[in-house]
């Protein structure tokens, strides 16, 4: 048994393939396995695939036909021998600790869970997380320090992710947060630290970027909110812990930007039901909406130049 597995779906990203490699070859800490997932990638991601794992025996090559993201990662789950786990998304990489800076604090503590930072960075700026490193335990505290439903910032304890079947939901966007709750509310201890970053890097054909993926974006949102609030039922949540949730829906799935259209607004007022948070959500993306017609209009009209214009 390895310590530590990594998990990288690919698709479609030899711009960016070579770079992510590099960041896990360089990591300070080295018992790792590779797992990479081609998924039908249709430009040079599996050459490039096949050129490393000739040079680092570490790398095991999974191909399939197209099936998505998730799939990606549910089959790259079923080969782990690592007792933990990360996940790596293609177009990113890692600062050199990442690994490291994980697997001790796991080992020290015991942890289903550990979080690092996570580094935003697009062709204009970058930003960075920065944690109070503590232990957690309440559903409420972990779904609180974490910054959004992204998956790829942790490392997994294998039997933890095994005893509980947590997998991706397939074919559907948002897949992470579904995940990423589950997670929050089985783990028994998350822990959380100031260790090397996820560099998290802005790709405008990704799935959460690229405009003609919008209206299955839209679409997901939906069917994901309704998979959370079954969640919350099923496990018998309290009142507490279902309002975490529901905020959760809100800040990280619920298309702000659609809530303005009647249609999206009754879809998740039936999913969630209509409420104070959903309707002080409602009047804040009302609000940015006209902003945006303000600026368009000055814009395109008179030609007033504003900083940002939709």
């Amino acid at each position: 048994m390895v310590s530590v597995s990594v998990i990288i779906p690919v698709y479609n990203v030899e711009k960016y393939l070579q770079r992510c490699l590099d960041s896990v070859f360089n990591q300070t800490f080295s018992d790792l396995e590779i797992i990479c997932v081609n998924d039908g990638s249709p430009d040079n991601s599996l050459a490039i695939l096949q050129e490393n794992a000739q040079k680092d025996k570490r790398i095991k090559i999974i191909s399939q036909s197209n099936q998505g993201l998730s799939q990606a990662r549910n089959n790259a789950m079923k080969h782990v021998s690592g007792k933990y786990v990360a996940f790596l998304d293609s177009d990113d990489f890692y600062d050199d600790n990442f690994i490291e800076s994980l697997y001790y604090e796991a080992e020290k503590e015991k942890a289903d869970v550990v979080m690092t930072n996570t580094r935003y960075i697009s062709p204009t700026r970058s930003k960075q997380t920065y944690f109070q490193e503590r232990l957690l335990s309440s559903f409420d505290d972990k779904i609180k320090a974490i910054p959004d439903g992204s998956c790829w910032n942790k490392l997994y304890s294998s039997a933890f992710l095994k005893k509980h079947n947590l997998s991706f939901p397939s074919g559907l966007y948002f897949e992470d947060n579904l995940f990423t709750v589950s997670v929050c509310y089985f783990a028994n201890r998350f822990a959380v630290i100031n260790g090397g970053c996820y560099n998290y890097i802005y790709n405008p054909s990704s799935i959460t970027k690229d405009p003609k993926k919008e209206q299955k974006r839209i679409a997901d949102s939906l069917i994901i909110a309704q998979k959370l609030m079954t969640f919350s039922n099923t496990n018998n949540m309290n009142k507490q812990d279902r309002l975490c949730v529901l905020n959760f829906c809100l800040n990280n799935i619920i298309n702000c930007k659609m809530l303005i259209d009647k249609a999206y607004y009754n879809e998740v007022v039936s999913i969630i039901g209509e409420n104070k948070l959903l309707k002080k959500l409602y009047r804040k993306a009302w609000k940015k909406n006209i902003r945006r017609k303000i600026k368009n209009f000055l814009k395109n009209l008179l030609g007033i130049k504003t900083k940002k214009s939709a």
